[in-house]
């Protein structure tokens, strides 16, 4: 099955997504740990990046700026964060 990987961006409190790859994979769980071993080998990640995987469809409503509400659509989320010192 194929997946569709969203990058998104937030901006005054609205988030908006564009279409970065597709990756295929078997099941939602397998394609968020491919994309996730890919993420983890990038060396230009900014903190707070937040990226969604979602099933490839083509009643799905995606274009250049932002997506649809997710009702009823199973997806993944990875966001990176920054190590900090954690918790005093």
């Amino acid at each position: 099955m194929k997946y569709m990987v969203l990058k998104g961006k937030s901006h005054i409190g609205k988030y908006r997504y564009n279409v970065v790859g597709k990756i295929e994979a078997s099941s939602l769980e397998i394609a968020s740990d491919l994309f996730y071993k890919i993420f983890r080998r990038v060396m230009n990640k900014k903190n707070g990046e937040t990226y969604i995987i979602i099933p490839d469809s083509q009643n799905m409503n995606v274009n250049s700026s932002n997506i649809q509400p997710l009702d009823g659509v199973p997806y993944s989320m990875i966001k990176y964060w920054e190590p900090g010192k954690g918790l005093p």
